[in-house]
C-alpha cells in the first residue's frame, strides 16, 4: 500500500491541459518503492541532481478539475525555491506518516 501526502504549492507550477496553460498549486506526494526510486534516480544525466529526479517522481500536480498530472524534473528545477521547500516538508510529513504506519502495522 502506497501512502500519500496532499498539500499545497505557495507559488503555481503551469502545465498544459488540452493546450491551454493551467496553474496548479495543489499536490500529492508519495511514497515509492526502492525499484521506482533507482529508477527515477537513473535517468539524471551528468550534470543533473538525481534528488530532483526523485522528487518529481514522488509529487504528482493536482489541476483545478482533480486531474493528476506528473512533475517533471525540469518543472522543478525551474520552479520556486519556495515550492522545493514546501515540497521537502511534504516529503517529511509523508515519513512520518510512514512510521506511524508502521508502528500501527508492524511487519513479522
Amino acid at each position: 500500500m502506497k501512502l500519500s501526502v496532499l498539500g499545497k504549492l505557495p507559488v503555481p507550477i503551469t502545465i498544459l491541459k488540452n493546450n491551454k496553460a493551467v496553474a496548479c498549486t495543489q499536490v500529492q506526494v508519495s511514497d515509492l518503492t526502492t525499484l521506482e526510486l533507482f529508477k527515477a534516480r537513473q535517468q539524471a544525466k551528468d550534470g543533473e541532481f538525481w534528488l530532483l529526479y526523485e522528487m518529481a517522481a514522488k509529487t504528482e500536480l493536482i489541476d483545478p478539475d482533480g486531474a493528476f498530472h506528473t512533475l517533471t524534473y525540469e518543472q522543478l528545477t525551474q520552479c520556486s525555491s519556495a515550492n522545493f521547500k514546501a515540497l521537502e516538508a511534504l516529503e517529511f510529513d509523508l515519513t512520518l506518516k510512514l512510521e506511524a504506519e508502521s508502528l500501527s502495522n508492524p511487519s513479522n
